[in-house]
């Protein structure tokens, strides 16, 4: 997990919580606030992580945000923490690529108004990031491939047709084969 940090159209920063799960690249969570603490953190990590439904190990990086947090709350929950070495983003490389590729296919493209406007434009984002954008490290599958339409497998009088659905109003296009 890592913070990015996106400016509204009034030059507030806002601070947006990136949760990623390694193994399918897959996001569990895309959250921003103008006031990020240590409890809200950790009420999103319990958001995210209900129940017995948990990773055994949470990499993150030395944010001072994050230090209650890997003292108290995700031990509790009964989860390892790993934290990288001080000024050495690459060793979370995967949150650190998924930033720049937030910032390149969404918050280049927008200015938020406000945390609601940015929430609800990530909410939309994380269902396109794991459900239709191909991920190379999942050998070209969206993170959730698993959970495609039986229509989009399936070959329609031996002519394909392909229809595009497009994503943040046309901003982005995934496509699937039409019945």
């Amino acid at each position: 997990m890592d913070f990015k940090v996106v400016f509204d159209w009034r030059a507030r920063p806002v601070y947006i919580l990136n949760i990623i799960d390694h193994a399918r690249r897959k996001l569990l969570a895309c959250r921003a606030t103008y006031h990020p603490s240590s409890s809200w953190v950790a009420q999103q990590l319990r958001n995210v992580f209900p129940f017995d439904k948990h990773p055994r190990r949470v990499l993150m990086d030395n944010d001072s945000i994050f230090l209650p947090i890997a003292n108290t709350t995700l031990p509790n929950m009964g989860i390892e923490v790993v934290r990288t070495s001080v000024r050495s983003p690459w060793q979370n490389g995967i949150v650190e690529r998924f930033n720049r590729t937030l910032k390149e296919e969404l918050l280049d493209h927008i200015i938020p108004i406000s945390d609601r406007h940015l929430n609800r434009l990530l909410a939309q984002y994380q269902n396109f990031y794991n459900t239709a954008r191909p991920h190379q490290a999942n050998t070209g599958e969206s993170p959730c491939a698993g959970k495609r339409a039986a229509n989009e497998t399936a070959y329609t009088r031996g002519i394909l047709c392909a229809e595009a659905l497009p994503w943040f109003g046309g901003l982005h296009h995934s496509y699937r084969l039409a019945a």
